[in-house]
């Protein structure tokens, strides 16, 4: 049910960031910027589905000089709120776990906004841990 995601899955992912970002993105930066991503050999984006997608997750590789290894960040992880306490979730979130040690990453760092206290309460129970602040500056 989980599977890499392809240019077809654009729409329905694009569902999906909507929901989890809470309003409705420009359609036509989205539809620009996901076919970036799906180009860059840094990038991983897995989709369940079941049907229609219910759920997807990125993965972001970077390489940073306070690290010994290549570190991953989830930068998305959203299930359509119908279908969240199904574990798609929790699938999803193991899936990209076992890609990471298959690419031999030292860790998996994400950023989960403040008023997402049920995300932060899910990471947690998954052996995430709080230990970094997450700035932003928009420009």
């Amino acid at each position: 049910m989980i599977k890499e995601a392809t240019y077809q899955d654009k729409d329905e992912v694009f569902e999906l960031i909507n929901e989890l970002e809470r309003y409705t993105l420009d359609k036509d930066l989205f539809d620009k910027q996901y076919n970036i991503c799906m180009n860059q050999n840094h990038f991983y984006l897995y989709v369940y589905k079941d049907g229609d997608i219910k759920g997807c997750i990125s993965l972001y590789l970077h390489n940073y000089l306070h690290h010994q290894k290549q570190t991953g960040e989830i930068g998305e992880l959203i299930v359509k709120e119908k279908y969240r306490n199904r574990h798609i979730g929790e699938q999803l979130l193991q899936y990209v776990e076992n890609k990471g040690k298959e690419l031999d990453l030292e860790e998996i760092c994400l950023s989960s906004g403040m008023i997402r206290e049920d995300a932060h309460r899910f990471y947690e129970r998954h052996g995430y841990i709080k230990d970094h602040y997450s700035f932003e500056k928009k420009l």
